[in-house]
């Protein structure tokens, strides 16, 4: 009984530990802007870990966030830009990765 008690507490305790840590996030991340005077162009914005912006560019295409494709596209997008690390002076980045009219 003894062995049971003391084996149920220590895995409570590990496991309240482990609930109370908090992940930090330092992550570069990427945003998509539409308007809603203009739904046929978005703008898409990259930023970097510290939240400064990187890239943008406006293209005419509706743009689906929620297609897992279009996710991976834009964070093999954003890989990119983050070993570049440099301002990129192609503004036709993305267009060309969508196949799309740039704006």
């Amino acid at each position: 009984m003894k062995k049971t008690v003391l084996t149920l507490a220590i895995i409570w305790m590990a496991a309240t530990g482990s609930i109370a840590q908090t992940k930090t996030s330092n992550t570069a991340t990427w945003v998509v802007e539409s308007n809603l005077n203009h739904p046929g162009i978005q703008t898409v914005r990259f930023y970097d870990s510290d939240k400064h912006l990187i890239y943008t560019e406006t293209i005419k295409a509706r743009i689906n966030v929620s297609n897992k494709k279009v996710q991976r596209k834009l964070n093999s997008m954003l890989d990119i830009l983050m070993t570049t690390g440099k301002p990129v002076n192609d503004s036709n980045l993305l267009a060309a990765s969508f196949k799309v009219k740039k704006n």
